[in-house]
């Protein structure tokens, strides 16, 4: 895995990892202004983009995509099964990650 890859892999789990610590901290925020999920939906929602941004736009194997997200192959499989694929880029999950 190239450096580039090694850094945009780092950020993405600081980003999941801000999200989740936000709605851990401030969860009644999100119950005024719009229905939630369970952060483990949420963190699955946003992984099952990651990976079929990567299947897709990368063409990367199931084993490459897991090793990338550092999370099961099964799970890589499950998640690209589950949800269909709602963001172009990787950018653009980063932003609505951001952005809540």
């Amino acid at each position: 895995m190239n450096k580039t890859k090694q850094n945009r892999n780092k950020q993405l789990k600081q980003y999941l990892k801000k999200l989740q610590e936000h709605d851990w901290h401030k969860p009644a925020t999100y119950k005024n202004k719009v229905a939630t999920r369970p952060i483990k939906d949420l963190v699955d929602y946003y992984n099952a983009q990651m990976v079929l941004v990567l299947r897709n736009n990368f063409h990367q194997s199931l084993e490459s995509v897991a090793s990338i997200l550092d999370i099961p192959k099964v799970k890589v499989f499950r998640l690209s099964e589950k949800y269909d694929q709602e963001f172009d880029s990787i950018e653009e999950i980063q932003e609505a990650i951001q952005n809540g």
